[in-house]
């Protein structure tokens, strides 16, 4: 069975490989996101409005990358340092683990309630699994993911979320522990980058992305 290689991990025996979602936008429009991770890397694949989003996290680099693969350009950014007053990530809001869990893809799942703005989101994550980011799509299309922040320092990686206000759903389809190549972390050299145009713009970090 596959998850009998669920072994297969990067750095500090955290997964490494790919993890498939299908998600239900408020619209009612579905899309799905591929998330890859590798140590202190990440990608995030996903079509959003007829738009291929490609967002690539490099934590030892300090860097985030919006790549625009239609226009081969790119937008940098850099990682913030957590503020002083994050601390164990209780900021607005507040967020607390119910106690139920279950078995989501051969991996034993945790619920967590997060509730801010009026909003409850129902994440069920599993321990060990390395860190995640969300980001918005083109136009900021897409859910308010603060909670993806807040979890960090709990060590829980998302594998079903349901946003009661935002009417969306993410659920995970496919994990699949494997090696991945370097080159899936790295911005193509023939991209051009628009990181001052693009930020005179107003475009910035994407949402829900933990700080360290």
């Amino acid at each position: 069975m596959l998850f009998r290689s669920l072994k297969l991990a990067g750095p500090n025996g955290q997964f490494e490989g790919e993890v498939d979602y299908n998600m239900t936008m408020k619209d009612g429009k579905q899309s799905q996101m591929n998330y890859f991770l590798k140590g202190t890397k990440a990608r995030m694949e996903m079509t959003m409005n007829g738009h291929h989003v490609v967002q690539i996290i490099d934590f030892g680099a300090r860097k985030i990358y919006m790549l625009m693969p239609e226009q081969k350009m790119v937008m940098t950014n850099d990682i913030p340092n957590a503020p002083k007053t994050q601390g164990s990530g209780a900021a607005a809001g507040s967020i607390t683990k119910t106690g139920n869990s279950k078995t989501i893809l051969g991996k034993t799942a945790y619920e967590w309630r997060a509730t801010e703005n009026g909003d409850t989101t129902s994440i069920w994550g599993a321990k060990d699994m390395g860190f995640f980011m969300m980001a918005k799509g083109p136009g900021g299309q897409g859910p308010d993911t603060s909670w993806a922040a807040k979890l960090k320092s709990d060590g829980l990686f998302p594998l079903e979320v349901d946003s009661k206000k935002d009417n969306f759903n993410m659920v995970a389809t496919k994990l699949d522990p494997k090696t991945l190549d370097e080159s899936l972390f790295t911005v193509p050299s023939d991209y051009k980058d628009m990181s001052d145009m693009m930020k005179g713009l107003g475009a910035g970090m994407p949402s829900g992305m933990p700080k360290f």
